[in-house]
């Protein structure tokens, strides 16, 4: 399906302007003593695939700043990081009347409906649709303002943007709402990181590495026109400045890292990210693992370390230590070493991909001596809800082996992953049976339910085994299972061809 025919982007564009132009209204009118330094749309809110809330128009006044924040807001109001331009912290998060919010509400229905219409490629080009629309209504509600009979009670640098939680994607909306004339005076902070970042940029490759090594640390150097506040801001920053730069020079820079208590949890993630698997970082990784932690703070290090030999393709060495004479050695760290593959941290867009595979996993379960402490420790690090890392089109068949697996724990995680719609067709010709087989013939009830789930995923594709889903919502012993089953069925389409 490519969508509703029927959704009217310009009407519904004009439905948003309308509400929120009469909550600015509305919100003016109360408060008539009020100089609005800001309007903005905030708390937009989207799941890829699924639903999507609208924001809501939020207000602040200079005096409401003032009087509280004060002093005490941190560092100057050049940014959009800082508390001024930051909505859910306003006096006025959310402007309102019931009229207008069932209008907005009705909006979003409608939507909603075409977001989910068709397939996932069809969702993102809905969501970018989205974002052009609510751009083009804060321009809109700006340039309504300054014209109005409300133009007085506005500042002089009055504006109105579409705020979002992902600082890239706000500065971005930012600059298309406002203009580059306007973002570069009113954020000037943004500006300059923007200009701090073109200098970096142009360092020799050693100096730039050695600059976000500074930051990572949050310590200055002088040298490279570092002091100790930038570092400090740019700790996030510098991960993935290396990231981007990647390699054997920044895995090798990071070393140093390992042997710094404090940093070395830091240092080991990275590598797990950057997947450099050279002998001298395994070693070094390895060595750490032995060591013991000393201090309980020190424990998420030696986790980590042993979490980026897992990422490395070294989860064999982490098995062997279940053999060696290591009694100080935790179950727990190896087995975190062991799921680290499994878990959300391998599908970071910034991140190294691992392929899967569940060799590593049920070797572990199947130790000879130690299985049923790793079985418990596994089940620990890879409990539902934990994070599983997303199915990748290169996985397919790994899933589908795993849903086959003599060990519960891999066919839950497999079982869990598979409700993966943007893979499309030739994914769906795979996965589809295996998932009716899991949830026909599957005895763990955990397994079971998280099949139904990822068939449920799957929405209309599905229905070509809707016979399956159907015995499901009437013989499965578990009532959540038959819940679910009856809620799928009644989502899918009435004539689809039988199952192949």
């Amino acid at each position: 399906m490519a969508g509703t025919t029927a959704f009217d982007w310009q009407a519904f564009e004009q439905t948003l302007f309308d509400a929120w132009w009469q909550d600015a209204q509305g919100f003016l009118a109360a408060h008539p003593a009020e100089r609005i330094y800001a309007f903005a749309l905030g708390g937009l809110y989207r799941e890829e695939d699924g639903p999507i809330y609208l924001p809501c128009l939020a207000a602040n006044s200079e005096a409401a700043y003032a009087e509280d924040f004060g002093g005490d807001a941190d560092g100057e109001p050049d940014s959009l990081g800082h508390v001024r331009f930051h909505p859910a912290d306003w006096r006025w998060p959310e402007l309102g009347s019931d009229a207008t919010s069932a209008r907005l509400r009705q909006a979003e229905v409608a939507l909603n409906a075409e977001a989910t219409s068709g397939t996932v490629a069809h969702w993102r080009a809905t969501e970018a649709r989205l974002l052009g629309v609510l751009v083009r209504v804060c321009r809109s509600l700006a340039q309504a303002l300054r014209s109005s009979r409300w133009q007085d009670r506005l500042t002089e640098d009055f504006i109105c943007w579409l705020s979002t939680p992902d600082d890239g994607e706000e500065a971005d909306l930012a600059r298309q709402c406002l203009g580059d004339e306007v973002f570069a005076r009113i954020f000037s902070g943004n500006a300059q990181q923007d200009e701090e970042r073109r200098r970096i940029a142009a360092l020799p490759l050693d100096d730039r590495i050695r600059y976000h090594i500074a930051c990572l640390q949050g310590i200055p150097d002088a040298s490279l026109g570092l002091d100790r506040a930038h570092a400090q801001s740019q700790r996030e920053a510098a991960q993935t400045a290396l990231w981007h730069i990647g390699g054997l020079r920044v895995a090798h820079a990071l070393l140093p890292l390992l042997d710094k208590p404090m940093q070395q949890w830091q240092a080991a993630f990275m590598l797990a990210r950057l997947g450099v698997a050279d002998g001298q970082v395994i070693a070094a990784l390895r060595m750490h693992v032995l060591q013991p932690a000393g201090k309980r703070e020190h424990e998420s290090g030696r986790d980590w370390c042993a979490a980026a030999l897992g990422a490395l393709g070294d989860s064999d060495w982490l098995l062997q230590q279940l053999d060696a004479d290591r009694a100080a050695l935790p179950v727990q760290r190896i087995a975190h070493g062991i799921a680290h593959p499994y878990r959300a941290w391998n599908s970071r867009e910034d991140t190294a991909p691992i392929a899967l595979d569940y060799a590593p996993l049920e070797a572990a379960l199947a130790h000879r001596t130690q299985a049923a402490s790793m079985l418990q420790a596994l089940a620990s690090e890879l409990a539902p809800g934990s994070g599983y890392c997303t199915l990748r089109a290169g996985d397919v068949a790994e899933a589908v082996r795993g849903l086959q697996s003599p060990h519960a724990l891999v066919r839950m995680h497999a079982a869990a992953i598979v409700g993966e719609r943007a893979l499309g067709d030739a994914a769906a010709q795979q996965l589809l049976p295996a998932l009716a087989h899991a949830i026909a013939h599957e005895a763990e009830l955990s397994v079971r339910r998280l099949a139904m789930i990822s068939l449920r995923d799957w929405r209309h594709e599905c229905a070509p085994w809707r016979a399956s889903i159907a015995q499901a919502a009437e013989r499965d012993a578990s009532e959540e299972i038959r819940g679910i089953a009856r809620e799928l069925l009644r989502q899918l389409p009435e004539n689809r061809m039988p199952a192949p």
